[in-house]
């Protein structure tokens, strides 16, 4: 199958990725995830913005093995090419070079591997959230059942659907949010309507 795919910020915590491009792919995603039993491999190019890739980063680690030679390659002070300082420490690490080690003693095929994490970093996904921290919700009442201009049961007379319990996804940025405001919004006028009319038909 086709990977989905996104682009966006990405947020790295005390326990894995977030931010509104994992946010988005868990979305997309869900049903897919929830049938591998939420374990699959993500991929993420940490620096989308250098043109040619792999081989541009290269070429920024080659420059500054030049340039700043007598830095530490973990140091305050070494670039980091516009990663957070410690995940940059911890890509240096995971290709075996010390983090005191001095830019010029680096080996240029430890400089093409820690192109590689930057370009191609790999993440196992293993399981859910444990914490019942879940962003992201999928499926719910089909909307083909519902009346959507009263949000009412198409099959049970009386019966109002609104927010996330519809078959709804919307992608961050507030859209779900909005859906929930409408959508309860909308329901509940139809439900206020039909508690009147049957009011007025008491009167009668």
């Amino acid at each position: 199958k086709k990977p989905l795919t996104q682009q966006g910020p990405v947020l790295v915590t005390h326990s894995g990725v977030s931010g509104p491009a994992i946010l988005r792919l868990s979305a997309f995603g869900a049903r897919v995830l929830h049938g591998t039993d939420y374990k699959t491999t993500l991929k993420i190019n940490w620096t989308p913005d250098v043109e040619r890739g792999v081989e541009g980063v290269v070429d920024l680690l080659l420059e500054a093995k030049s340039k700043d030679a007598a830095k530490t390659v973990g140091g305050a002070s070494s670039p980091t090419f516009g990663l957070p300082r410690r995940l940059w420490q911890a890509m240096v690490a995971k290709v075996g070079v010390q983090s005191e080690a001095k830019w010029g003693e680096v080996k240029n095929a430890d400089l093409r591997k820690i192109a590689l994490l930057m370009c191609q970093c790999q993440l196992d996904v293993e399981g859910k959230g444990t914490f019942k921290d879940e962003f992201v919700t999928a499926g719910g009442v089909s909307l083909k059942g519902v009346d959507m201009k009263r949000l009412e049961s198409k099959s049970v007379e009386g019966l109002y659907f609104a927010g996330e319990v519809l078959d709804i996804d919307g992608i961050t940025g507030g859209y779900n949010f909005q859906s929930a405001w409408t959508t309860g919004w909308t329901a509940g006028r139809s439900v206020a309507e039909r508690a009147t009319s049957g009011s007025e038909g008491d009167a009668a």
